[in-house]
């Protein structure tokens, strides 16, 4: 399952980033790593990407990026 397709408080566990560099290490300088937890907190308007939360600090994704981090559910 990929970031972009969950719900709206849902809560899981990042498997793998496909993104290629260097957005792959702008993601996890930002504390998107392998393990780390996120909640999903919501969609932007007209499906232009999505918000999270990692670490207590909360990220706009665009729904290109979203589609790259693969999570398994928490």
């Amino acid at each position: 399952m990929t970031l972009d397709r969950l719900k709206p408080h849902q809560k899981a566990l990042i498997r793998a980033i496909q993104c290629k560099q260097p957005a792959r290490g702008k993601l996890m300088d930002l504390g998107l790593v392998p393990g780390a937890a996120v909640t999903y907190v919501r969609s932007a308007p007209y499906g232009a990407g999505c918000q999270i939360e990692v670490k207590r600090t909360q990220l706009m994704l665009r729904d290109d990026v979203a589609k790259e981090i693969e999570v398994q559910l928490a």
